[in-house]
């Protein structure tokens, strides 16, 4: 069994593996049709994201950054150590997607990373920094982490409840 930390290490390169997998897919087929550029097409979430946008981006987001706050620590007050490595885990994950957000939305690539879900078109007119805080930082780092922590701790808690105690 890995230490939290190695285990930590090892998902966090593999999903930024697959993270650079996406984009330099992207990259290399932007303008061949391979890859749609509409934002709904390799985003799941993207109605979620839209239905948000109809009740007011900021006040969506907040309510929701601040929702996830309580849920992280929930999970950490009621699992400690599974929280910490589900905590470092999750950040070693979204922070470069963050980043890759934020030189998508500065190129104007025009792929998920940077275009706003149908129905937010006005986020398309902020400034790109602005725009970058609130559909690229404050969705990675606060509903991508509680979304890793908490189905973390359920899948963690259907581990324990399988795995049959060994013999002392």
């Amino acid at each position: 069994m890995l230490p939290p930390v190695a285990f930590t290490a090892v998902t966090a390169f593999f999903h930024g593996s697959d993270t650079c997998i996406c984009v330099c897919r992207t990259i290399v087929s932007a303008g061949s049709g391979i890859v749609s550029t509409d934002s709904g097409d390799a985003s799941g979430h993207s109605g979620i994201v839209s239905a948000a946008f109809h009740f007011g981006l900021r006040r969506q987001l907040v309510t929701f950054a601040v929702a996830s706050a309580i849920a992280v620590g929930l999970a950490w007050w009621g699992w400690p150590a599974l929280g910490r490595t589900l905590v470092a885990y999750g950040f070693a994950a979204r922070i470069p997607v963050a980043l890759v957000m934020l030189f998508a939305i500065f190129g104007n690539w025009g792929t998920h990373y940077d275009v706003a879900p149908p129905g937010a078109e006005f986020v398309n007119r902020m400034a790109p920094l602005v725009k970058w805080f609130w559909i690229g930082f404050i969705p990675q780092m606060t509903g991508w982490i509680m979304f890793t922590v908490v189905f973390g701790m359920i899948l963690g808690a259907l581990a324990v409840g399988l795995v049959k105690p060994r013999p002392a």
